[in-house]
């Protein structure tokens, strides 16, 4: 393809690539959980926390850039699919040449691994440091070649998705030295652990579905993705069990193992039970690249909806 190699810097490029509104909702989410529930349980067991408000930014900047680097390297990766896949938001050679798209990547890695080596040190844990590099060449192997694996490149996506909010865990090593000693302590991280699991599974959705939508590119390029080697109704059905398997699970803790006044309840049925059974009907229906595309913004939804209802009924905000 006849890409072009000179360009005059434009920074919206750079931003754009980036995914700066799933950025926005790691340092959304990380920020809730931290400032509404993990500080004040550890207020509740006289404890200290290890992250005052600069070192708990660098944190934040520490795992946004994990991310950031997953979609410069995926779409560095992508540069022969993404044209067909979403040429609207085709970046590398396109608007950033690939040089400077390797150096964008190499430089967020950079920033990464300084913010890691200096949070590690700065709270005295090393398994901190080492979670970065792991991150890093996870998502790395996961563009050049766990793509084209049936099932296991989505679930590698989703558990990465998923420790965004577990990794809170490893800043405030208290949470789980505490877990028996404290009951806020155990509450607080059981809701983490729990929307980290959420969080999981809503994403191995969404990359389901996403195989779904970029069918013509990933079939150019001879990706084995699910729909492309078991077909879109099987894919459909699988969509569908994980579906039903994660609607389950989270009426089981929404009104089983975890307490609730009518008005958490009523939120929860509406806000997120009821648009996940929509999203059955809907996978059932879909047939084109909009479908698709509407079914994952609703999955995207539902994840932000559900960092409302914690904000507002597990957090211990008076609504």
């Amino acid at each position: 393809m006849g890409y072009t190699q000179g360009y005059k810097v434009n920074i919206t490029n750079y931003i754009k690539i980036l995914r700066p509104k799933n950025l926005a909702l790691i340092a959304i989410s990380q920020t809730i959980f931290y400032y509404f529930l993990i500080l004040p349980a550890l207020e509740n067991a006289s404890l200290s926390p290890q992250l005052d408000i600069f070192h708990f930014i660098l944190f934040v900047l520490c795992t946004m850039s994990i991310a950031g680097a997953g979609y410069v390297i995926n779409d560095l990766l992508d540069i022969d699919i993404d044209p067909i896949n979403k040429p609207q938001q085709a970046y590398i050679g396109y608007g950033i040449n690939i040089r400077n798209g390797w150096i964008f990547y190499y430089s967020v890695i950079v920033l990464g691994t300084i913010l890691a080596i200096y949070l590690a040190w700065h709270i005295n844990k090393i398994s901190l440091l080492a979670i970065y590099p792991i991150a890093t060449a996870s998502l790395y192997y996961y563009s050049r070649s766990l793509k084209s694996k049936i099932f296991i490149g989505n679930l590698v996506v989703a558990v990465f998705c998923g420790f965004v909010t577990a990794i809170l865990l490893l800043s405030e090593p208290q949470l789980i030295k505490g877990y028996y000693a404290n009951i806020k302590i155990k509450e607080v991280t059981n809701i983490i652990i729990s929307y980290s699991i959420f969080g999981l599974m809503i994403n191995l959705l969404r990359e389901i579905c996403k195989d779904l939508e970029d069918m013509e590119g990933d079939g150019s390029a001879q990706l084995n993705t699910m729909p492309l080697v078991k077909g879109i109704n099987f894919t459909k059905k699988v969509f569908q069990s994980i579906l039903i398997i994660l609607i389950t699970g989270i009426f089981i803790w929404g009104f089983i193992l975890t307490d609730g006044d009518f008005r958490s309840k009523t939120f929860f049925c509406i806000f997120i039970i009821a648009p996940l059974g929509i999203l059955f009907s809907r996978m059932g229906q879909a047939k084109d690249k909009v479908h698709y595309g509407k079914i994952s913004g609703l999955l995207k939804m539902v994840m932000a909806t559900a960092i409302i209802y914690i904000l507002l009924f597990k957090s211990g905000i008076t609504i």
